[in-house]
């Protein structure tokens, strides 16, 4: 399967991309590519979590790869370049992303003119707080992005603490940005 997908953000915008867990099954080749072109005074906020589908054979890891591709283009230049592909099994070295003994991925982008050094500081640390409190343990990895911005990545063996860590840093932009209150838009 693939998906393609182009946003545009005009100056002002506001986008915050939430979508629910992403469930690869046995067998699945999935491809994703998402294209944002955005006004340098637009705020993005795009997060995935990745997981693995039921297997027949109980097998841990059935399908064959996820391929996740985002460009962010801040007034008319590459300002991000986020690459993921998870191939899982005997040559899973070979991915660009090792699991280990991990089976959920999550990923966040944001990008807003507003997000400094003292702010992904500050992020870093609620996440490893968020991440200290799942009972199932999770990984978490926070980096500046080369534009006004950040880039998280977590890895670990739920959606449920994929999502705590993630949901937990929007709710944080969604104040710290906007002013705005947290909001819990899932439906367990």
């Amino acid at each position: 399967a693939q998906q393609d997908m182009r946003i545009r953000l005009e100056p002002g915008a506001v986008l915050e991309y939430l979508p629910d867990q992403l469930i690869a099954y046995k067998d699945a080749s999935y491809f994703q590519r998402t294209e944002v072109h955005m006004a340098a005074d637009a705020s993005l906020v795009l997060c995935e979590v990745l997981t693995p589908g039921w297997s027949p054979d109980g097998s841990r890891f059935s399908y064959e790869q996820l391929r996740l591709r985002t460009e962010v283009h801040l007034d008319g230049r590459l300002g991000a370049l986020d690459n993921l592909w998870v191939k899982p099994g005997k040559d899973s070295i070979d991915s660009l992303l090792y699991l280990q003994e991990s089976t959920h991925v999550g990923m966040l982008l944001a990008i807003d003119p507003r997000i400094d050094a003292a702010m992904v500081a500050r992020l870093r640390e609620l996440a490893y707080e968020i991440a200290g409190q799942q009972r199932d343990g999770i990984s978490v990895g926070i980096s500046q992005a080369p534009v006004p911005g950040l880039a998280v990545r977590t890895l670990g063996g739920s959606t449920e603490s994929a999502n705590a860590v993630l949901h937990a840093l929007v709710n944080q932009l969604r104040i710290e940005l906007r002013g705005q209150q947290p909001v819990n838009l899932r439906k367990y």
